[in-house]
């Protein structure tokens, strides 16, 4: 999924701590958290930028496990902060200063300083749209994707990523390049995709580095470079992509791209994992299951397994179902492995339908 853009390089008042406050959101749309606290700490503190106040709270809110204990505090006052100056703002939204419009749907799109109210957030979304905020264009765009606050339109979506990477920014390139390589609203493209990608990317876009390795290592819309897709991965897993470090774990396990290595490949799942990704919780229970890389241990890979499952991953439900069923690494039940098998078939996993059949057929013998 992807959250909601903070980075607005246009139409912006000439506020004191701006400055900051536009470098703590570039700093948010890399995902490095813990540098755009920092500006946004400053333009709040040193300055009384209300966007300041109000991403720092965000941060504080969304992205507490990303900082270091010096930076972890109540966010409380903050969003007090920005409720004793909503007026203020909103006052500044209705004279037309797309700045505020954008910071008072953020509000109510978020709860910040106000109760949460999507419908409002969408109007004022609207508006600093309208006066061509580019972050407003971006966010109207992800509800128009989401169904949120609004019937789900998926050209809709591709109109208003398209108008926000047209004015340079990176989360909607990436956007609209997934809609473009999936073809969501708009006819399937694979080679403008990359293109956007590149572009994205090239900005410091994790998740456009993460989507150009994989164009790079698929051969959509770019030759198929399977080094290109390893140096695509590693960019974004030193910014900390759990994508990215997920993919390179699949790479070192299969030597697909680079000499296989499975204590690397671990080493890569267990980051993932950490962040709590599914897939890589899977694999690390699948190397635990089957000791690759390290000693062999049934138990724990099951335990690993019901671990991803309940973050529903629907190869580790497969795979937890399968353990159940045999009685690997955990007591035979057979009912809860249909339970599970039928889980993942719902999620897709196409082995699971026959495997499932097989279950039911041991209930009905």
């Amino acid at each position: 999924t992807t959250q909601r853009n903070t980075t607005h390089t246009h139409n912006t008042m000439a506020m004191p701590g701006q400055e900051d406050f536009d470098l703590g959101l570039r700093c948010w749309n890399c995902s490095d958290f813990v540098e755009a606290q920092k500006h946004f700490h400053r333009a709040a503190t040193e300055f009384d930028h209300i966007g300041g106040w109000i991403y720092k709270y965000r941060v504080l809110v969304q992205h507490l496990d990303k900082l270091g204990e010096a930076q972890r505090e109540d966010a409380a006052p903050y969003a007090a902060r920005v409720a004793a100056r909503l007026d203020w703002v909103q006052a500044q939204a209705e004279a037309g200063v797309p700045q505020m419009q954008f910071l008072l749907a953020v509000c109510h799109d978020f709860g910040v300083g106000t109760a949460k109210d999507i419908g409002l957030a969408v109007d004022w979304y609207r508006r600093a749209a309208a006066n061509n905020h580019a972050s407003a264009q971006y966010n109207l765009g992800v509800c128009f994707r989401d169904a949120d606050g609004v019937v789900r339109n998926a050209a809709e979506a591709v109109l208003w990523f398209r108008k926000a990477a047209d004015q340079g920014l990176s989360q909607a390139m990436n956007n609209l390049g997934c809609c473009l390589r999936d073809g969501s609203g708009v006819d399937k493209d694979e080679e403008e995709a990359a293109e956007w990608f590149r572009r994205s990317a090239e900005l410091g876009n994790v998740n456009a580095m993460v989507s150009l390795g994989y164009a790079f290592a698929m051969g959509a819309g770019r030759p198929q470079d399977k080094a290109a897709a390893i140096r695509y991965y590693l960019a974004a897993a030193a910014k900390n992509s759990a994508t990215a470090q997920h993919n390179l774990g699949c790479c070192y396990r299969d030597g697909d791209g680079v000499p296989q290595d499975h204590q690397i490949s671990l080493n890569y799942f267990r980051q993932a994992a950490a962040k709590e990704y599914g897939d890589s919780l899977h694999s690390l229970g699948y190397a635990y299951e089957q000791g690759l890389g390290v000693a062999r241990d049934v138990n724990r890979g099951v335990r690993i397994y019901q671990h991803a499952a309940h973050l529903k991953t629907s190869g580790a439900m497969y795979n937890l179902a399968i353990c159940l069923y045999n009685g690997t690494g955990t007591v035979r039940d057979r009912a809860q492995c249909a339970v599970w098998m039928h889980r993942s078939r719902k999620l897709g996993l196409q082995d699971a339908q026959l495997a499932l059949k097989r279950v039911l057929r041991y209930y009905t013998a």
